[in-house]
């Protein structure tokens, strides 16, 4: 087992994966199949490395972020996948670090990388940029009521899930005529999320780049001969890593969507909600704790 307590931090990949060539409609996770992968993969002696987004995939998108804690079965879960000699298990968010710490407390043995991977040499510079947007942009919260920044350090977040949802048009276009006046598309880009916008420091990290080099941090260069990965997530900051382990060999990694309906995705599988991957990991808990190597 490994010996390690509480999570283990870090904040950086070392690759860049191709823009997407894959980008088709997902498939409905075909549970048995996919547990049997796992099953072969855990009786190889062979681990298995579960990387997982946060919000929307491991916990229900809510109208506050701060309120986007883990349920009571879905942290169980993660608490017996992190124990297991047969996991390595990371989490990989937008979050800064300093959130994700405090909703995963009390769960050890766990990585967790922030800010979608980046790693900034020019961290203060970036700080005083963000902090600068939030500044300019408390005007749209003002005539936008529900409308909310999130401080992310090196970044800022609009959330505009609790507005109006007939007035988002209007938000929308109001945010995006401020940025082409005052913003800095030199160094910063606006990410789209659900009902969110991001700005975000330009750099080459993506939690594409983030899953491959934490990938060769546990295993090696060769680690799709060591391991099978798993990735879930719900958005569309995780189509990097999709693609990243869609270009793996196929009995290496797997991907799972998160998301109501089929859409077009670098992700192979799809489940609805985060009560269905719940209890997908269940199940990917209960395989790996009843399957023995083979000698």
């Amino acid at each position: 087992m490994r010996l390690c307590r509480g999570p283990d931090i870090i904040i950086s990949g070392n690759h860049t994966p191709r823009s997407s060539d894959r980008f088709v409609m997902t498939e409905d996770l075909n549970t048995e199949k996919l547990l049997a992968r796992i099953r072969d993969t855990a009786g190889r002696g062979m681990p298995l490395s579960l990387l997982c987004d946060y919000d929307g995939t491991l916990a229900p998108i809510v109208d506050r972020p701060e309120r986007a804690v883990l349920g009571p079965g879905m942290r169980d879960v993660l608490q017996g996948l992190a124990r297991n000699s047969r996991v390595r298990l990371a989490i990989i968010s937008g979050r800064p670090l300093p959130v994700l710490i405090t909703f995963l407390n009390g769960i050890d043995n766990i990585t967790l990388i922030g800010d979608h991977g980046a790693a900034l040499e020019n961290a203060d510079l970036f700080a005083q940029q963000a902090a600068r947007f939030a500044r300019d942009l408390h005007w749209l919260t003002r005539k936008y009521p529900g409308c909310e920044l999130e401080d992310k350090g090196v970044a800022v977040g609009v959330h505009f899930r609790r507005a109006n949802p007939d007035l988002a048009p209007a938000l929308m276009a109001d945010f995006f005529d401020w940025w082409l006046e005052h913003g800095n598309p030199g160094d910063f880009q606006v990410a789209n999320g659900k009902k969110v916008f991001e700005i975000r420091p330009r750099v080459k990290t993506n939690k594409g780049t983030a899953v491959l080099g934490l990938l060769e941090r546990w295993h090696g260069e060769v680690w799709a001969a060591r391991t099978m990965a798993l990735y879930c997530g719900d958005d569309t900051t995780d189509e990097d890593a999709f693609a990243a382990l869609a270009r793996a060999p196929r009995h290496a990694a797997a991907t799972i969507l998160v998301a109501e309906h089929s859409r077009p995705t670098n992700a192979r599988f799809r489940v609805p909600n985060v009560a269905q991957l719940e209890q997908f990991l269940s199940r990917v808990l209960h395989a790996l704790e009843n399957t023995h190597p083979t000698k």
